[in-house]
């Protein structure tokens, strides 16, 4: 897989492209770049999450599952990170990426937090179904992917220039190749944050 599938524009999330390499850059991209929060969660001189504005949340003492981070994003919702996906939730809508799945989840959504702390704590969400939901998954898929290049970008401006480098060659062997998907996921994120 190389770079210049991507420059085939227009970037459009439909069943079609989730399916081929769209799919695929998706869902390495995105494992790596979960790689690296966790990176960037245990660095020690400090969590570059909350840093960057990130809270982290923890579930209630008698509930089991995954600490959360939430984004508080002024014109959208709120950005939600475990360790097993990511989900925007905008308006009505919200759009989830799942660890190694490579096809984000779509569906309605009301605005306010919710309670989930395991990947079966997640709403129910599905493939877009039609034209007008495909348009919206493709601005929230965007939307996911100016945060990430957003945050990829603090991280270059705060940390050595060799950090992120470090991070990503230390993801562990038996996963995925970082040269299948022919670039880093800032590069990824870049390109999916305009996809038209």
């Amino acid at each position: 897989m190389s770079e210049d599938f991507l420059q085939t524009a227009p970037i459009k999330i439909n069943n079609s492209t989730l399916y081929e390499r769209l799919g695929e850059a998706i869902s390495i991209g995105f494992d790596y770049q979960m790689w690296c929060f966790g990176c960037d969660i245990k660095r020690k001189e400090g969590n570059l999450l909350l840093d960057f504005g990130f809270r982290k949340e923890f579930p209630a003492a008698i509930e089991l599952g995954s600490s959360r981070y939430s984004l508080h994003i002024e014109e959208c919702g709120c950005l939600y990170l475990w360790g097993f996906a990511a989900l925007l939730l905008c308006s009505a809508d919200c759009l989830c990426l799942k660890r190694y799945e490579r096809s984000p989840r779509y569906g309605n959504s009301n605005n306010s937090p919710f309670v989930c702390w395991r990947p079966n704590d997640l709403p129910q969400l599905s493939f877009p179904k039609d034209h007008n939901q495909c348009d919206r998954a493709t601005e929230l898929l965007s939307r996911i992917a100016q945060l990430f290049l957003s945050y990829e970008e603090y991280v270059l401006k705060v940390t050595p220039p060799s950090y992120r480098k470090r991070c990503l060659v230390s993801k562990p062997k038996g996963t995925v190749p970082l040269r299948k998907l022919g670039m880093e996921p800032i590069d990824l994120w870049r390109t999916l944050a305009s996809p038209t």
